[in-house]
């Protein structure tokens, strides 16, 4: 069964999973989407998950297939951050994200694609002391571990001298196992989004442990299923762009179809 899926097309697997639920999808593939519970935190090792190779999927804890660094906080008063070119490198913070669009469901003005970096709003920094562990790089992947909500983002453009504040976690995943696009696209589902919600600490702002946050386990399929996870995943936000796109026009359409009905009728009265 599972070869068969393999042998198709994203397009046609899309077109699968456009007609069934995407766990039951994710079944079928046999990547087996695992279910939160409290074993997910469990820092237990499990039988296996040194194989390499392996056409199985996997769970393995996030420490175990990726590097976690807190991002930069900055502290030099005397060397603010600046929207202007005055710092030795750029900063991501959270505005550069697009998240505040995607929460309220607005995600869809920029193309309907996935949030990413937007490289034209970041602010200058010079940061004190080394900043070599706080770089960003292609293909790492930021996780945003302050706040109510939390999200993950791959960084998929390349970057050059670029640091990432404080309120992410920077996870440069292993390169030969994992997908970046596919780590961030799991970790933003609503059953680890749940797991992780329980992680959170801190009455005012709400905080995720870094201790608490590597022992989160990662269902890791073969990379090859990895990249047709994110292929679908991109077919349907295209898709859900468009059908957003349609549904204004067909608004507007309306609209004036009954303006121009209510303006006629008037006329003749």
């Amino acid at each position: 069964m599972q070869k068969i899926f393999f042998d198709m097309s994203p397009q046609k697997l899309y077109r699968l999973y456009s007609i069934l639920d995407m766990f039951d999808f994710l079944d079928l593939m046999g990547t087996g989407q695992k279910k939160s519970s409290a074993a997910t935190l469990s820092s237990a090792p499990k039988p296996g998950l040194d194989r390499q190779g392996t056409d199985e999927s996997q769970e393995m804890q996030l420490r175990d297939i990726a590097e976690i660094q807190i991002g930069y906080q900055h502290r030099d008063k005397g060397h603010p951050i600046h929207m202007v070119s005055t710092g030795t490198h750029r900063i991501i913070q959270i505005k550069d994200l697009g998240l505040e669009e995607l929460f309220k469901g607005e995600g869809m003005e920029r193309g309907g694609s996935a949030p990413c970096v937007w490289l034209d709003s970041l602010y200058q920094v010079t940061p004190a002391g080394d900043a070599e562990r706080y770089l960003v790089r292609q293909g790492d992947v930021l996780f945003l571990s302050r706040g109510q909500r939390t999200y993950a983002v791959p960084v998929l453009q390349p970057l050059e001298n670029t640091v990432a504040s404080y309120y992410f976690y920077i996870l440069r995943p292993a390169a030969d196992r994992v997908d970046p696009a596919y780590l961030a696209w799991f970790i933003n589902q609503p059953t680890e989004q749940a797991c992780l919600e329980r992680l959170q600490r801190g009455s005012h702002i709400k905080i995720i442990p870094k201790s608490a946050f590597e022992t989160l386990e990662v269902v890791l399929p073969p990379l090859a299923t990895q990249r047709t996870i994110v292929e679908l995943e991109r077919l349907r936000q295209k898709e859900a762009y468009t059908m957003s796109r349609l549904v204004q026009a067909r608004k507007r359409l309306v609209n004036g179809l009954a303006l121009r009905a209510a303006q006629e009728r008037h006329s003749t009265s």
